[in-house]
């Protein structure tokens, strides 16, 4: 650095700097999304377990938890909300299907009908269907045949 300090000259340097970081990250946020980089990052109790979303069976609301339920069987617990990782998940293959559920569309095997009817997952969890979210439901499966 030369002396005296322009303190001009070093505002426009610093501001410069962070506009060129903050581009490179978007850069590299973009070609990842890109090349299909749809692993998640899921913090839980014992370390870091990275997911894709194909894997991920449904999401189970437990008060300021999530249980994820993955393939085959197994139950993840972390210590965040249903509604953070509605966020998270990018791909238009999972739906809200109860306040208390999020369920990946490509895991369902079943509707059913009775008991105010439930969703029969490939893991053989039944969730709920909730009455607002029916015609939801209904839109996106339409959608997919």
């Amino acid at each position: 650095m030369l002396k005296p300090i322009d303190i001009d000259e070093l505002k426009n340097t610093v501001e410069r700097i962070g506009k060129e970081r903050t581009l490179a990250l978007k850069e590299i946020v973009n070609n990842a999304k890109e090349d299909n980089l749809k692993k998640l990052v899921i913090p839980h109790q014992t370390g870091l377990t990275f997911l894709e979303e194909s894997e991920i069976i449904c999401l189970e609301a437990s008060r300021n938890y999530t249980e994820i339920h993955i393939q085959p069987n197994k139950k993840l617990l972390v210590a965040k909300t249903l509604g953070d990782f509605e966020d998270l998940l990018t791909s238009g293959s999972f739906f809200r299907a109860h306040r208390s559920f999020i369920i990946n569309l490509h895991c369902l095997e079943q509707w059913v009908n009775k008991d105010g009817g439930y969703l029969l997952m490939s893991n053989q969890l039944r969730v709920p269907l909730a009455r607002n979210r029916r015609e939801r439901f209904f839109q996106l499966i339409d959608a997919l045949k």
